[in-house]
C-alpha cells in the first residue's frame, strides 16, 4: 500500500511541476491546495512517514508561491500592471529617501486622465478599462526596462 501512496505523490508532484513549467496553474492555487490535502490525508491514512515529508515540502513550496502571488497582487494594478500606492510607500519612497543624499536623479510619474468618467459613461466601463491598459502600455514602453 505504501507503495501506491508513494507513486500517487510522484503523479501528483509530476503532474504539479508540468503544469507549472508549461503554465497552467500560473493564475491557480486551487490545484496545490488539492494536492496538498490529498498527499496529507493519504500520508495520515496509510501512517506513511515519507508521505507525510513530501505533503510538508509540497505545503511548504504551496505556501512560498503562494506568498510572492499575494506580493504581486499587492504592488500591482490587477488591470494594468501599474504599480500601486502601497507599492509607493513601501517600496519606492525608501529608495527616494536613500537617493537624496547621493544626489541621484529620480522621477515619479502620477497621472490623471482628464475627462474619464464622462469616458466610461458614454462608452461603459469595460471600454474605460481597454483605455486605462492602452494609456498604461503607452507608459510603460515610455520607460526603460530597469526604471
Amino acid at each position: 500500500m505504501e507503495k501506491i501512496a508513494l507513486l500517487v505523490a510522484l503523479f501528483v508532484i509530476s503532474v504539479h511541476a508540468l503544469s507549472s513549467v508549461r503554465g497552467y496553474i500560473r493564475k491557480s492555487h486551487k490545484f496545490l491546495l488539492y494536492s496538498v490535502y490529498l498527499l496529507s490525508g493519504l500520508g495520515i491514512a496509510l501512517e506513511s512517514y515519507w508521505l507525510l515529508v513530501i505533503s510538508v515540502f509540497f505545503t511548504l513550496f504551496t505556501m512560498g508561491r503562494f506568498l510572492s502571488f499575494l506580493k504581486k497582487t499587492a504592488t500591482r494594478d490587477f488591470l494594468t500592471g501599474t504599480f500601486t500606492r502601497h507599492f509607493l510607500y513601501k517600496e519606492w519612497l525608501p529608495k527616494m529617501r536613500k537617493a537624496k543624499p547621493s544626489d541621484q536623479a529620480i522621477t515619479l510619474v502620477m497621472v490623471d486622465i482628464d475627462g474619464f468618467k464622462k469616458f466610461n459613461d458614454t462608452y461603459g466601463h469595460l471600454a474605460g478599462d481597454e483605455r486605462l491598459k492602452e494609456v498604461a502600455s503607452v507608459l510603460r514602453s515610455s520607460v526603460r526596462k530597469n526604471d
